[in-house]
């Protein structure tokens, strides 16, 4: 498909598109680490914080939890593009890996008589 892409389309066409797809991985991959370390700060962080921290500490808290969780990111990439895996079955095996308790939470939930944090 690739291969007939450039053969078709014309060259400021091809690079267009190229543009864009770049432009939509990084913008996925933004929201990823965003989404990452919001729930770390908010969900984690703040929790297990004695008393309630200011608003500049949870922003402090969210950009080093940023930079770390992109840091673990690279150093997955660097590991998976070197292992014996290519990047489609390992995601293929993680998710099937992690199907079953995702499900097993959401049943378990929705049949629960009382819900928590439910007053």
């Amino acid at each position: 498909m690739y291969f007939i892409m450039m053969r078709l389309m014309p060259t400021g066409l091809f690079g267009l598109l190229g543009a864009a797809l770049m432009c939509s991985v990084a913008s996925s991959a933004a929201a990823a680490i965003h989404a990452a370390a919001s729930l770390f700060t908010l969900d984690v962080y703040r929790v297990l914080h004695r008393e309630e921290p200011a608003d500049e500490k949870l922003i402090r808290v969210g950009r080093v939890s940023s930079l770390f969780i992109t840091a673990v990111s690279v150093a997955i990439a660097g590991l998976v593009d070197t292992s014996r895996f290519n990047g489609g079955s390992l995601l293929l095996d993680i998710t099937s890996a992690a199907a079953g308790p995702i499900v097993a939470v959401m049943l378990l939930g929705m049949h629960m008589r009382v819900r928590p944090g439910a007053g």
